[in-house]
């Protein structure tokens, strides 16, 4: 790697740009427009977007890997940190569960089932779509562009609240979410990572769904 693509920045404006499209293309006069069922609207969703305005950076910018987050190998122990970290409120979930069962305020959790069908659209997006796209745009690209002009503390929070706006304004998942994702990025200098825990926390929702409705609609009625 010279010298040059070390230093290489990887700017703000074409950012801004992205950022400018997506508010173009996802707003609420828009939205209603576009093809909400079938394959066709994962094509046009907002994980696809940030997906190929990552492509389109990092080619206008010529940006070398170890720009982005994926200079480090997929597996071993930065992996570990991050299947552990998404997997840890499972289990703390599990943990208080079993102590209301055996107190006996289990209708804080159960109650009438809500209908949800997940379909292969949905996991697609869920599990695979958007932890890729979104953590190579928000953590690959965003968070390291801000981090460059700014304090890391100041990139951290700022990506994370143009994170959560980027999913619909005021919310506390996407805003945890994004705190989160890039201080694993600091920690391990990769984003497989956060990845993992994006991926592990996209599952919290149809699990609670399903299991937990109850609960699910005290934290829709919270947050």
């Amino acid at each position: 790697m010279t010298n040059l693509s070390a230093q290489k920045k990887i700017g703000l404006t074409h950012l801004l740009i992205a950022f400018l499209g997506f508010s173009l293309v996802f707003n609420p006069w828009v939205i209603p427009v576009l093809p909400q069922n079938g394959w066709l609207s994962v094509l046009i969703s907002p994980q696809v977007f940030f997906l190929l305005a990552f492509v389109w950076i990092v080619w206008a910018r010529n940006l070398p890997r170890e720009k982005w987050g994926l200079s480090v190998q997929p597996f071993g122990l930065n992996t570990l940190r991050g299947l552990s970290l998404g997997l840890f409120p499972i289990f703390f979930a599990l943990s208080v569960f079993l102590f209301f069962e055996l107190v006996g305020l289990k209708d804080l959790w159960l109650g009438p089932p809500i209908p949800y069908a997940p379909t292969a659209k949905d996991y697609l997006l869920l599990f695979l779509l958007a932890p890729l796209s979104e953590e190579l745009f928000f953590r690959g690209l965003l968070f390291p562009a801000l981090k460059e002009e700014y304090s890391t503390r100041f990139a951290v929070i700022a990506s994370a609240v143009i994170f959560m706006a980027g999913h619909g304004g005021v919310k506390i998942g996407p805003l945890i979410l994004g705190l989160i994702t890039p201080l694993l990025y600091l920690r391990t200098k990769s984003l497989w990572p956060g990845m993992l825990f994006h991926a592990i926390s996209n599952t919290y929702i149809p699990l609670l769904i399903t299991f937990f409705p109850n609960l699910y609609r005290k934290i829709l009625y919270l947050f």
